[in-house]
């Protein structure tokens, strides 16, 4: 989900349209880059990646057991984007949100 940004000169760093940069401090997080060009101090900063705000889709086929003993198989089709003000918590929190997701239908249509 988080990638390191491909536009990247020593000490400046290229944001594209809808993703946000996250900026670490000394290996701590700093703040979130907005899209445009950004300068940092590549000593004590880095840019630890890059997160699409875009809507994203997922498929998730669902067996699951009916009332009188019989399975049946749902697919699901999953629209999720991250939002702004939550792209902290959506880059240092989960490890793998797809089948976080995933998993969460999954209980639920059951």
């Amino acid at each position: 989900m988080a990638q390191v940004p491909e536009s990247t000169c020593g000490c400046c760093v290229c944001i594209s349209t809808s993703t946000v940069g996250v900026l670490e401090a000394l290996g701590k997080y700093d703040r979130l880059l907005d899209p445009g060009c950004h300068c940092y101090n590549p000593c004590t900063n880095a840019v630890a990646g890059v997160m699409s705000l875009r809507v994203k889709t997922m498929h998730v086929p669902c067996p699951t057991k009916s009332q009188d003993n019989v399975i049946v198989n749902f697919d699901v089709v999953i629209q999720y984007r991250v939002k702004e003000e939550r792209a902290t918590d959506a880059f240092y929190r989960f490890s793998n949100p797809e089948s976080q997701i995933s998993a969460y239908v999954v209980n639920v249509i059951r």
